[in-house]
């Protein structure tokens, strides 16, 4: 169904949208043994703590290119996160290829695949979906964030149920074995999302 994406992004008349967003520093820290997190293991992917905000469009809408605009703000996390849009990871601190599922060409976050892993600390970084230009701290460092990306990445996932108008944004915060993992501080920013209707 690509094609049929790309062929209405390419004809239609855009409309667009702009909405903010905050994924607030948690109120807690991981909650080992509960709700699909393991025990704390030192090195390993252990707990998580996710976060949950939506995106709604008209009903026939399909996306065709989304901006991200971050405040200024210190962006700290400890001691790994992950970033996706309806399930499809666009950013993260780690490289999960070697566990994650790909449709499209893009990892699917999948927490029961994650958990238990192995960290590696050859496979920290800056990793963003398809080619985006993205920046972020290292982990327990403060820094600046900023993500920037091609419009095929939100095609190619709104190319996966074209009947879709709910959005979905997760930010994951995960944590290995002590008692400040899974925190992050806030993260704020605002969308600007350009969609066309979906062609008869």
């Amino acid at each position: 169904m690509k094609h049929v994406v790309i062929t209405a992004c390419a004809n239609g008349i855009r409309q667009k949208l702009s909405k903010s967003y905050l994924f607030p520093k948690p109120a807690m820290t991981c909650e080992w043994e509960k709700a699909g997190n393991l025990a704390p293991r030192n090195n390993y992917f252990q707990a998580r703590i996710e976060q949950d905000e939506a995106l709604s469009l008209p009903v026939g809408s399909i996306i065709c290119d989304v901006k991200f605009n971050f405040d200024r703000q210190q962006f700290l996390y400890d001691d790994h996160f992950v970033l996706a849009f309806n399930g499809a990871v666009i950013a993260s601190s780690y490289n999960f290829e070697k566990v994650l599922a790909r449709k499209f060409d893009i990892l699917r976050y999948d927490w029961a695949n994650v958990a238990g892993m192995f960290w590696d600390h050859e496979a920290e970084g800056t990793f963003c979906v398809l080619g985006g230009s993205c920046a972020w701290p290292a982990t327990d460092v403060a820094g600046t964030m900023n993500m920037s990306y091609d419009s095929i990445v939100f095609q190619r996932i709104m190319a996966e149920d074209l009947m879709r108008n709910e959005h979905a944004l997760k930010f994951v915060s995960i944590g290995d074995n002590d008692d400040k993992d899974c925190e992050h501080s806030d993260v704020s920013f605002s969308l600007d999302v350009e969609y066309v209707s979906k062609p008869n």
